[in-house]
């Protein structure tokens, strides 16, 4: 009803996500971004469907846009995990940990960070798909 609520625009880019329609909730979110620039929802949501797809430059731009919220702070430590920059990745999940506690995957996730050696199966679970989003 409101073309131009950028709330509105992040709402749709985040159902579309959802319903695995990733090129019409890129354009929703950079409509988003057009309305309201470093819109965090959007911003976290283009930085999800990059990371998804492997374009981590893209991805990380957005994530780092993104970073006052914690689910910016998951695909930061994805990110950093899978290119192996332990450093970085324990950063952000030190922050989830601190902020949130920490879910099995994410113990994983420290654990890796911490010994510097990202496991074959947790690099599967983590790694980009080609169909986007999980």
């Amino acid at each position: 009803m409101d073309a131009e609520s950028s709330n509105a625009w992040n709402g749709l880019g985040w159902a579309r996500f959802h319903q695995g329609k990733h090129d019409e909730a890129i354009e929703a979110f950079e409509r988003c971004l057009e309305i309201e620039p470093n819109q965090a929802g959007a911003e976290n949501g283009l930085g999800q469907l990059y990371l998804s797809r492997g374009d981590f430059e893209c991805a990380e731009k957005y994530l780092l846009n993104a970073a006052p919220t914690a689910a910016a702070w998951f695909g930061l430590a994805r990110l950093y995990l899978l290119q192996e920059n332990f450093t970085e990745a324990l950063v952000w999940i030190t922050k989830i940990e601190s902020q949130q506690g920490l879910t099995p995957v994410m113990k994983q996730m420290k654990d890796a960070a911490e010994k510097k050696e990202l496991p074959a199966d947790l690099r599967a679970m983590l790694a980009p798909t080609a169909s986007g989003p999980r």
